[in-house]
């Protein structure tokens, strides 16, 4: 990605992310803090898109080979490159932090801001993250995207995963939030 993308691409392409997020979730939970399968890759590279112009439910995850399923009581690392690691799965083994559905949140918010910023080279290490995630944010904002979309991807960047929503509360806050910020998109042949 070089020039910025249109706004209302990015609310869609969240939405998805979103969702693809929230099935992770329900597909092996069997209550409220069962178990659930953490991807520890969600990268720009690892998420494809379909056919342009069909933007249906058009979007899937790759590359599954280190995901791990994962309770707050059962931990497991899995694995994955340094730079997108959560905070707390770059600690959790130090601090008594947990992988969980926001784990997930983290990456996908991390994947949102470098392509928001049009820089998903992402090669920071964990130690350069609040450094390189603020000049993204500059350059996010340079682009003239919305505070509504910042402050989301901000909030699912939250180093506490407490903080962060779950994928159930990102994909309602998205929806409440897309309507109007594709209100004047041009239809690209969607589905939607």
């Amino acid at each position: 990605v070089k020039e910025p993308l249109p706004e209302a691409f990015l609310w869609f392409i969240f939405l998805r992310l979103a969702k693809a997020t929230f099935a992770m979730d329900e597909v092996t939970r069997t209550s409220e803090s069962g178990s659930v399968i953490i991807h520890n890759d969600i990268k720009p590279d690892n998420i494809f898109l379909g056919h342009p112009g069909s933007m249906g439910e058009d979007l899937d995850f790759g590359d599954f080979g280190i995901s791990v399923i994962a309770s707050k009581f059962n931990q497991e690392s899995g694995g994955g490159p340094p730079e997108w690691y959560s905070p707390e799965k770059a600690i959790y083994k130090e601090e008594g932090l947990y992988m969980y559905s926001h784990t997930k949140i983290w990456q996908l918010g991390l994947v949102m801001l470098c392509v928001m910023a049009a820089d998903t080279s992402h090669d920071e290490t964990i130690s350069q993250i609040e450094e390189g995630r603020q000049s993204l944010f500059e350059k996010a904002e340079s682009a003239g995207y919305s505070l509504e979309l910042r402050d989301l991807i901000d909030v699912c960047l939250d180093e506490a995963p407490s903080e962060r929503p779950t994928p159930r509360e990102l994909v309602s806050i998205i929806e409440d939030y897309i309507g109007v910020h594709t209100r004047n998109m041009r239809r690209w042949g969607t589905k939607s």
